[in-house]
């Protein structure tokens, strides 16, 4: 779309050039998940549109960028269509680098509500285009370009107030200054910055940041119950707990500390704003650490006004009160001027004396004294160390100075900006909306108990057989499952039976019309082979992991043109049947090929894991390298789990996990994959369609499952 905003030349407006100008209704090219390229004659121009329905963690595009210097781009590119689409790459004392995607991604449109989270690769000069959020048929992909950056949007609510402030002066002077404006930071550092500013508790230090907890309701204590001694029964332990409850050390944004630093301010004159604004602009990389973002200030607004009263002396003499409005400019953090001489001579040398005082003839004041007092008078005062975690609580934040919100960094089901396709940020978490996810969706947590009682019923047979009881079982996520075939009448069967007439199917079923890697079905049971094999490394879950990935090698040798690690799990795609008896596994062919690179056959993509005990940190680290999408697990291993983190710094400890394992391998930061990992939280394993009992109260399998000292 021909940008409107931009003046046309003359002889650019005559129908021999606007004719070749108009874009096809649809573009083609080539894309592996068939989007689409078209106008969708609203007005936006050409947009990408999926054509079949496509999962959240998708990549979409990688774009490489076409760089333009600042000054070639200052003198010609912003004054061609260029400047329509260009964006921020890098800052440098020089100016800005504008970048221009090529590809697809140049033809991402604008929304608020964006699909596609974008990430830029400096260091091999691309975009990558990833799905935050499952998307439907038909649907447009949008990216964020910045909400009320846009040429064309209007003001928002809370821009009433400026409006009623158009004729007065000094606003006009603060708004040709940009003070406080977000314009100056690129979505992809903000991006960049909410990632960084991971909310931390208030025993935290972070980056040799002194941080100040606040109380008030900042500090009201979360909706999980308080933690108590592993010692304690199990019913007091899960008092309080959704029947699911999600392993992470993550904090609750709607009951998350405020924490203070201190920053230095300077009062100003609104008519030196802009001088002000620029000054400090061009200090960014000493004040605020760009290179790695230490002192940060982006989440901050620039200032804050206030009113006060002065005497002033009349023309004629006399005096009278008058309201003048004061700037406190923020300057930066303590932390990055630790002394106040730094600051007051960084000051001085600002041009126009932008720093200096806001004189007034205040009654009893000597006005020629305070002419001559130039001096910058910078203070400490507090200031949120993050942004407001939810627009809910702006108005807590902004009470000690103003701030942005950081929306759209938790979801229950999405990531963050830098996390693996399928994973989770781990920040903050919205622990309502993950309870509501499994008490207001019965057919959600009817998939998650089925699986959970099948685990226990295979721990239990396979210590029936002498070895340890320990199970797992690996399938596709509640999403995909419930949308095969049957679903329900499978559902509804006993998946504490291993076989017989009312035992569910589970696995691939052979027979079925549809050949087994067309249907990519995964549903692998596996159990703790230790003992029989006398093999140490034999764990459960590895085994299931190597079962998983023969299947997906059997598959590559039927199709070698099938995606490696990408299953297909369309809503036309055949299921297991419902009425079959027996756990079956894919039978292996004579037919060889190439054998995989290194890796492909050591993936559970898109998976999710069901255990009876919370896996040690070996497991886990195959877990890890498995590329796991959610774990969900019944008991505890205190001592050797790798997911509760029960002895790590009270900050680092996952609630809900005091009687569980020592470490919290999905919480690590420096790994390259991370998942959910959930445990069962109710005292008996069913829904209001089971049947309860004795036999399935988890106290009971606890003692009849107990791995001593053996790692789960």
């Amino acid at each position: 779309m021909v940008e409107t905003h931009l003046p046309l030349q003359p002889g650019d407006q005559s129908s021999a050039v606007q004719s070749h100008l108009r874009y096809a209704a649809t573009t083609p090219h080539l894309n592996p998940h068939g989007l689409e390229i078209r106008d969708a004659g609203n007005g936006s121009g050409r947009g990408i549109y999926a054509s079949r329905r496509l999962p959240a963690g998708t990549l979409l595009e990688i774009s490489p960028v076409l760089l333009f210097p600042p000054g070639e781009y200052d003198k010609f590119g912003r004054h061609t269509q260029l400047d329509g689409y260009t964006f921020v790459w890098r800052r440098t004392e020089a100016g800005s680098i504008m970048a221009l995607a090529l590809g697809l991604g140049s033809l991402f449109n604008h929304s608020t509500s964006p699909q596609v989270n974008y990430r830029l690769d400096h260091e091999r000069q691309c975009i990558t285009y990833t799905l935050m959020r499952d998307v439907e048929v038909g649907e447009e992909l949008c990216i964020s370009y910045g909400v009320g950056r846009m040429w064309w949007e209007k003001e928002d609510a809370m821009s009433i107030e400026e409006r009623e402030k158009v004729d007065d002066e000094e606003e006009e002077y603060k708004k040709m200054a940009g003070v406080g404006a977000e314009g100056y930071v690129s979505s992809e550092e903000e991006e960049a910055e909410g990632q960084k500013e991971s909310v931390k508790t208030a025993s935290s230090t972070p980056s040799g940041i002194d941080l100040q907890a606040q109380a008030g309701p900042s500090r009201s204590p979360p909706p999980a119950p308080p933690a108590v001694a592993a010692a304690a029964s199990t019913d007091a332990r899960r008092n309080g707990y959704p029947p699911l409850y999600r392993m992470t050390s993550a904090q609750d944004p709607r009951t998350i500390a405020l924490q203070t630093t201190a920053a230095w301010v300077v009062d100003i004159s609104p008519r030196k704003s802009s001088v002000a604004v620029k000054y400090v602009l061009k200090q960014a990389t000493r004040l605020q650490s760009r290179d790695d973002s230490r002192y940060s200030t982006r989440h901050l607004r620039s200032f804050k006004t206030e009113k006060r009263k002065v005497v002033v002396t009349t023309a004629d003499g006399g005096s009278e009160e008058r309201e003048e409005t004061l700037i406190r400019f923020l300057v930066c953090l303590r932390d990055a001027l630790p002394q106040r001489d730094e600051v007051i001579q960084l000051l001085r040398n600002a041009p126009d004396q932008a720093f200096a005082p806001p004189h007034s003839d205040a009654a009893g004041g000597d006005s020629e004294a305070q002419e001559q007092d130039t001096d910058p008078r910078p203070y400490l005062v507090d200031v949120p160390t993050t942004a407001a975690p939810i627009k809910d609580r702006l108005a807590e934040w902004a009470q000690v100075w103003p701030c942005v919100v950081r929306t759209g960094t938790f979801s229950p089901n999405a990531g963050g900006p830098t996390a693996p396709p399928g994973t989770t940020s781990v920040g903050v978490v919205d622990r309502a909306a993950e309870e509501k996810l499994w008490s207001a969706d019965e057919r959600r947590l009817r998939w998650a108990v089925n699986r959970l009682r099948r685990v226990v019923a295979l721990a239990r047979r396979a210590q029936a057989n002498g070895e340890k009881g320990i199970a797992v079982h690996v399938t596709h996520p509640f999403e995909e499952s419930a949308k095969w075939d049957g679903w329900s009448e499978r559902e509804a069967r006993d998946w504490a039976l291993l076989e017989g007439a009312e035992a569910p199917r589970v696995g691939r079923d052979e027979g079925a019309s549809t050949p087994a890697f067309i249907r990519s079905v995964i549903e692998v049971d596996a159990t703790d082979s230790r003992v029989s094999l006398r093999n140490p490394l034999k764990h459960a879950v590895v085994q299931c992991v190597a079962k998983v990935a023969e299947l997906r090698s059997q598959d590559r040798r039927r199709n070698p043109i099938l995606a490696p690690s990408t299953p297909n799990t369309s809503s036309g795609a055949s299921t297991p049947s419902s009425t079959s008896t027996s756990t079956s596994t894919s039978t292996t062919t004579t037919t060889t090929t190439t054998a995989p690179s290194n890796g492909q056959d050591y993936l559970l993509t898109g998976l999710v894991l069901f255990t009876t005990h919370e896996p040690c940190v070996y497991c886990s680290m195959a877990l890890v390298h498995s590329r796991v999408k959610a774990v969900y697990f019944l008991l505890g291993a205190p001592g050797r789990g790798g997911c509760c983190g029960a002895m790590l710094k009270p900050a680092a400890r996952c609630p809900g996990g005091e009687d569980g394992g020592v470490y919290a391998i999905q919480e690590q930061r420096g790994l390259n994959h991370a998942f959910q990992v959930w445990r069962w939280m109710d005292d008996v394993v069913a829904t209001k369609g089971h049947v309860g009992g004795d036999e399935w109260r988890l106290e009971r399998i606890g003692v009849e499952l107990d791995v001593g000292k053996l790692d789960p």
